[in-house]
């Protein structure tokens, strides 16, 4: 099956992406991806080999962990990605463009600030103010040297 625009979607093109990301990170056996995930590794030996299309729900189990992992290890992965690939949704669904990995990096510090006391949570969001008002500013310079850049005109 394809979506809309010509790639493959549905149990087998989701089963070989889960696959190619699960190698990548060095889970090369079910056990262990079971083991970190909480699905069975009968389900997950399914689904790399594009057997059986995953339920919402235990591939979010799946994905919550291995998209963290693999952030951490350098490896950007898209966690929409999953679930188009396997055909669960399409991206104009959500309208969504693919992620860069930066913003799924961001969502990842987010979570862990989760788990330290307040006062990292305090240092974090001033770190990342910093680099949103310095973002901005230069943005806006950006365009007050060029004023005409990115605007339609009118027919």
């Amino acid at each position: 099956m394809s979506n809309p625009d010509g790639q493959e979607v549905g149990r087998a093109a989701g089963g070989a992406y889960l696959n190619d990301a699960l190698n990548r990170l060095g889970l090369r056996g079910n056990v262990e991806a079971a083991r970190i995930t909480g699905v069975s590794d009968g389900l997950i030996s399914k689904y790399r080999r594009g057997l059986v299309t995953p339920t919402n729900k235990n591939l979010d189990k799946i994905v919550s962990v291995i998209v963290p992992l693999a952030n951490r290890m350098g490896i950007p992965m898209d966690p929409v990605e999953f679930f188009v690939k396997f055909g669960l949704i399409r991206r104009e669904q959500i309208d969504q463009a693919p992620v860069e990995s930066i913003y799924v990096e961001l969502v990842q510090l987010d979570r862990e600030a989760g788990l330290v006391d307040e006062f990292e949570q305090q240092v974090l969001r001033r770190h990342v103010q910093m680099l949103v008002e310095g973002t901005r500013k230069t943005l806006q310079e950006k365009r007050a040297a060029d004023p005409g850049t990115g605007r339609s005109k009118a027919s």
